[in-house]
C-alpha cells in the first residue's frame, strides 16, 4: 500500500502466456509501465526496467512525484514493443491501493 504523493514506490508486473507461464519480454525496444488512476486518467512510467533479465517477464517502474495524486485503488499495467520472440503488448492489470497521506497535526 502506498500513500499520496508516494516517490520511490516499486511497481512490479508480470508478463503471461495464455497459459499463464511467465512470456520472455527479453530484447524488447519498449519496456514501459501505465498507471491508471482511480478517476481513470492515465500516467506513463517510461522508466521501467526489467526485474532480471526479461526472460521471466517481469518488469517493474518506480512511482514519481505526481504518480499518486489522489487516495484510490490504482492498476499497473506494463507494456512491451518487439521483444525477442516478436511480441509486443500489455500485461495483465495489477492493483495497488493508494491511502491519503497521515496528517500532522
Amino acid at each position: 500500500m502506498a500513500t499520496v504523493g508516494a516517490i520511490g514506490e516499486r511497481l512490479d508486473v508480470v508478463f503471461l502466456n495464455p497459459d499463464g507461464t511467465e512470456r520472455d519480454v527479453s530484447g524488447a525496444s519498449t519496456v514501459d509501465i501505465y498507471l491508471t488512476r482511480p478517476d481513470t486518467s492515465e500516467q506513463v512510467l517510461t522508466t521501467a526496467a526489467f526485474t532480471t533479465d526479461g526472460t521471466d517477464g517481469a518488469v517493474y517502474a518506480l512511482s514519481t512525484a505526481g504518480s499518486f495524486t489522489v487516495a484510490g485503488r490504482y492498476a499497473v499495467q506494463g507494456y512491451v514493443v518487439d521483444t525477442s520472440a516478436g511480441f509486443t503488448g500489455f500485461s495483465s492489470s495489477y492493483y495497488i491501493d493508494v491511502t491519503r497521506s497521515p496528517t500532522v497535526v
